[in-house]
């Protein structure tokens, strides 16, 4: 059994080698490796700045996008301090023009109520009776009535 078992090894051994041809590397060879590193490293080169260039690119556009933000940013500022000085003139006129309207309907009404109201005829009923009454006459002029 050891005999066959060395025998196999040998001719494995010799079919395994017979295969292969011993060749030396020869200058072409070398030329072709070297024009492959040539182009490989002018690849490498090529890919180092289009991979900086778009990160300039990104870079550009991520500026841009920034300022573009900001401007949105500003214009909405703007339009809320817009409608808040509207929302305060509003405010502000209706405030004016409801004190104005009630002042002068408070005017109004006083001046009918001394003129033409119960209150007047009461005062001139009190006036003539004053004439006659001196005790009611001291009282309407302390209260400047007469």
């Amino acid at each position: 059994m050891k005999i066959f078992m060395a025998w196999v090894l040998i001719c494995g051994l010799s079919l395994t080698t017979s295969g292969y041809s011993q060749t030396t590397f020869t200058e072409k060879d070398r030329e072709l490796l070297i024009e492959i590193k040539t182009k490989v490293e002018a690849n490498e080169k090529r890919l180092t700045e289009l991979r900086e260039d778009t990160n300039r690119q990104i870079q550009t556009l991520r500026e841009d996008i920034n300022q573009r933000f900001d401007e949105m940013f500003n214009f909405f500022q703007l339009m809320i301090g817009a409608l808040v000085a509207i929302l305060v003139a509003v405010i502000g006129f209706a405030y004016w023009d409801r004190r104005t309207i009630i002042h002068k309907a408070k005017a109004e009404t006083l001046e009918d109520l001394n003129h033409k109201g119960p209150i007047r005829v009461i005062l001139n009923v009190l006036k003539e009776r004053s004439k006659t009454d001196t005790e009611l006459e001291r009282i309407l002029k302390e209260y400047h009535l007469l």
